[in-house]
């Protein structure tokens, strides 16, 4: 399989790699509950703080309202939430309405979260800044994903 070089293309990769984990989620026995939760939140918290450390800040020079310090800050707060809700269920007992209930949230917000950002803020920043910025943004996140995955292990 070829490496991904682009930022976008590894980011939108990522959110796939999310989502199928999500739908495993959801799927899981119950007795697999925890383990698909426990893959999860390892997978979705490595990628947030990928964004937030060097993604965000990278596109902050483009001048869009997509790249606003305001919406930055807006899906800044979005991560929290999707972090958050990813707390509840790991304290929520795996059989109960509350955890069906705060399982559906977290979709909401992760679907919500990675629809915007790949129709709204992938859009501008692919269209205004340089392939070669996109690849060396696109290096920097793989070494920040394999740095966590030995952190983790």
């Amino acid at each position: 399989m070829p490496t991904i070089s682009d930022a976008l293309e590894l980011l939108t990769n990522q959110h796939e790699a999310i989502e199928e984990l999500y739908r495993r989620l959801v799927t899981a026995k119950l007795e697999d509950r925890a383990h698909a939760l426990g893959a999860l939140a390892d997978t979705i918290t490595t990628h947030l703080d990928a964004e937030q450390e060097l993604f965000y800040p990278s596109v902050l020079c483009i001048d869009t309202p997509a790249t606003s310090p305001g919406t930055m800050a807006e899906v800044t707060a979005e991560h929290e939430a999707i972090r958050a809700a990813l707390a509840v269920l790991m304290l929520t007992r795996f059989d109960t309405d509350a955890y069906r209930a705060g399982l559906a949230d977290l979709g909401e917000l992760i679907l919500g979260h990675t629809q915007w950002q790949e129709d709204e803020l992938f859009v501008a920043v692919s269209e205004l800044l340089p392939p070669p910025m996109l690849v060396g943004l696109g290096t920097e996140l793989r070494e920040w994903g394999r740095g966590a995955s030995a952190l983790a292990a």
